[in-house]
């Protein structure tokens, strides 16, 4: 089976993250990568070890571009890196809110939607079966995390891991009470138009919930908009991201 890797990632941003969906989720990053692009660069050499031959695709959509000395050492090890940084829309959105992390998950929806639409026209992932969703720092082991995309019963579903409660009260979230953990995540490469109707629809209602006031992010809306019975639910993934394993 052909594997193809999303990074979504702000690599120079601070604090950025999703609140309820850091990197790290599922394994640890080496102790090394301290920082965003040490995280970046962590998770692709991870992909490269375990899953030889996969596209790889970096998405940026940071308020802080990548230098050059990061963008040479990323595409000597990516396949394809896409900037949507100085993007008059993802500057707006940022400029939106006093606090990056307020902003992160918009801007995250909505470069993996434009990258999802350019894929699809240019025929990307024409030789790919299946894609994984992945953030940096998430340590990719394809004899762990890649088992249940050979099964018959995930085959035309989403893979993602067992919801997990919200740590948002739901008054926040529009009363969705569960979330998935988003570290990794996966969907075979003919869901795709059916993956962007939901994530256009999801896009809409995560600018609603912080337009009101509310929060939700990645994990909360493929709760609320991926029918269950289009999920494989692969006990192998870590339900809650690394920093919520107590709570």
């Amino acid at each position: 089976m052909t594997f193809a890797f999303i990074i979504p990632c702000a690599t120079n941003d601070t604090g950025c993250e999703s609140a309820a969906n850091e990197p790290g989720s599922g394994s640890q990053p080496p102790a090394s990568a301290e920082n965003g692009y040490g995280q970046l660069i962590a998770t692709v050499e991870s992909i490269n070890q375990s899953a030889k031959g996969a596209l790889i695709s970096v998405v940026e959509h940071g308020a802080t571009a990548l230098n050059d000395e990061q963008k040479n050492q990323l595409l000597k090890q990516t396949d394809l890196l896409m900037e949507y940084n100085s993007n008059e829309i993802i500057q707006s959105t940022i400029q939106q809110f006093a606090a990056r992390k307020d902003s992160f998950n918009l801007t995250e929806l909505t470069s993996l939607i434009w990258f999802l639409e350019v894929a699809q026209k240019h025929q990307v992932f024409n030789k790919v079966q299946r894609i994984f969703v992945i953030r940096p720092g998430f340590i990719f082991d394809a004899a762990k995390h890649g088992l249940s995309a050979g099964k018959e019963e995930a085959k035309n579903k989403f893979i993602l891991p067992n919801p997990y409660p919200s740590a948002f009260p739901s008054e926040k979230t529009g009363h969705i009470f569960l979330q998935f953990n988003t570290g990794l995540w996966s969907f075979e490469t003919s869901q795709i138009p059916e993956l962007l109707n939901t994530l256009r629809a999801m896009l809409g209602f995560m600018k609603q919930r912080f337009q009101e006031g509310g929060y939700v992010d990645l994990g909360h809306c493929l709760y609320k908009f991926i029918d269950a019975s289009h999920v494989f639910y692969d006990l192998g993934l870590a339900p809650k991201p690394a920093n919520q394993l107590n709570s």
